[in-house]
């Protein structure tokens, strides 16, 4: 009975692991896509600033 039991809360353990280090994950791209998007902004105003000063 208590090795069927380990069985079942090992794999329980992992998932949630899983779960986890996905949500990190997902967390960092989150962060990772805002820096992107204002830089891509930023960039985007200093050509455009160039373009008129032109």
């Amino acid at each position: 009975m208590s090795v069927r039991m380990e069985n079942v809360a090992a794999p329980r353990k992992l998932n949630y692991k899983m779960m986890e280090w996905r949500r990190k994950v997902h967390y960092i791209r989150l962060s990772l896509q805002t820096l992107l998007d204002a830089l891509a902004s930023v960039f985007s105003r200093l050509t455009l600033r160039i373009q008129n000063d032109n």
